[in-house]
This record gives C-alpha cells, structure tokens and sequence, in this order.
C-alpha cells in the first residue's frame, strides 16, 4: 500500500483510538502498548510477515497476536483484533508515529520537521523554535534534519502542512516555469 493512502487509513485509526482512551494516564499507556508492539514486529520480521501471509488464516493470526499482547489492555487487545481482522496490521507503523503526534498535541507540543542542508546553530535552532511556537499557538518540538540536496533554505513540516522554501524546490519551479 502507498504511503500516503497508508497513513490516511492510520490516521482514521489512531483517532477512533485515541478517543476511546479517554483521559490522559490510560492515552499515555495505550501509546506505550502501540510502540512495544510496533517494535516486537520491527525486531521479528518473521513475526510481521506472518500477518501479510496469506496461507496463515485470520483465526490463527489473531491468536497469534493476541497471544503476544496477552498483558496488554483490554482496549489494545481490541484494536489489535480490528487490525487483524480487517487485514491493517501493516499500519501499526503509521498508528504509532500518529498517535505519539495526538498525544504530543494533547499535551499543547507540535511536533517540527525541520529540514535544512547543513547543521543549524543552537541560537537560531531556539529562536525558530521561539518563532513557530508563537506562530502556531503551542510548544513547538522541533527535530532538525539534515538533506544537503535541498542545497540551502528551509522545510517546515508539522501535522498535514508543509511549508517549502528550499533552494532546490524553488529551482525545480524555475525550471518548470522555463520549460513552458
């Protein structure tokens, strides 16, 4: 499945989710839940394949699974169950990173993409961060990432927005602009 199309789905998901969680100490619990066994699939492969398998029926992978969250919560045996059932385990990834990010926004913090193509002061990496907070109206929790083929200029990604002014893009638009 695309990425994009993928994390659409996830992100229907991760709110039905986070809305059944309720309050803050089971929502924190329940992210806790997704990583562990988002990270049980990532260090087994054989375990995450046998969910894509189709010779393996939906009976045995639920127990399967069911049996490695035997000490989750009632909630997350359940949507794990959803998971299985509906063939959508391959969007645990995705489930995880969105509802890290809703729990992040329930506690007023937005996560920061921040592209760049060298490495940023300290000074200016807390002046943005100042900046975007203010502008976004919350704490702002920038993560600096480092693409030296933007060649220069800045990348911004938070939630669904992106806002692009890097040195390649704008030459990328100039070159379209010219090919017309």
């Amino acid at each position: 499945m695309e990425s994009s199309v993928a994390r659409m789905i996830a992100q229907r998901y991760t709110r039905a989710l986070f809305a059944s969680a309720g309050a803050a100490g089971p929502r924190e619990a329940l992210g806790k839940e997704l990583a562990a066994f988002d990270s049980l699939l990532d260090s087994r492969p054989e375990f995450r394949e046998s969910f894509q398998h189709p010779g393996i029926s939906v009976s045995a992978k639920l127990e399967l699974a069911l049996s490695a969250a035997a000490n989750s919560s009632e909630l997350f045996r359940r949507f794990l169950n959803l998971l299985v059932v509906r063939r959508r385990v391959d969007l645990l990834p995705y489930v995880r990173t969105a509802y890290e990010n809703l729990l992040l926004e329930a506690q007023g913090i937005q996560p920061v993409l921040v592209t760049t193509s060298h490495p940023l002061r300290a000074e200016l990496v807390d002046r943005m961060q100042q900046r975007l907070s203010l502008f976004l109206g919350k704490t702002a929790q920038l993560k600096v990432h480092i693409d030296p083929s933007v060649l220069g200029g800045v990348k911004l990604k938070y939630g669904d927005r992106e806002i692009d002014a890097t040195v390649k893009t704008k030459l990328n638009r100039l070159s379209k602009l010219l090919s017309e």
